[in-house]
């Protein structure tokens, strides 16, 4: 289950970013490598916020790893935490956007996706 304010009782087992890169009317999605946790799914650069580190720099950190796309502070805006409850485990998911003018190339870190693709919401 998601959740918009923290539940009672709820406790974070991971803290994670993730991000939606817009171009235009376009949205940059990657899918998923068959190896890793949610196999062929399609989703926005995401990942986990190492030890020590703010969400910001986690985000940005992700981003680049993930996409080789170099975002600076200035392009990033923060829209919500999302408290996320599954049988197992939790998270806390920051959710961050980026409006860019033009698409900047893209270079799938092909460990962790296979492809990358702009969509129309």
């Amino acid at each position: 289950m998601i959740f918009l304010e923290k539940p009672e009782h709820f406790g974070a087992y991971i803290e994670t970013v993730g991000c939606h890169i817009v171009v235009g009317n376009e949205l940059l999605f990657l899918k998923r490598a068959p190896g890793k946790d949610h196999p062929n799914v399609w989703s926005v650069p995401a990942g986990k916020i190492d030890p020590g580190e703010t969400p910001d720099h986690a985000l940005l950190r992700e981003v680049e790893e993930e996409t080789g796309i170099h975002l600076d502070q200035e392009h990033i805006v923060f829209f919500k935490s999302l408290y996320v409850m599954y049988a197992d485990k939790n998270f806390l998911y920051h959710l961050y956007g980026a409006t860019l003018t033009k698409k900047p190339a893209v270079r799938v870190n092909h460990i962790e996706h296979t492809e990358y693709a702009w969509y129309t919401p």
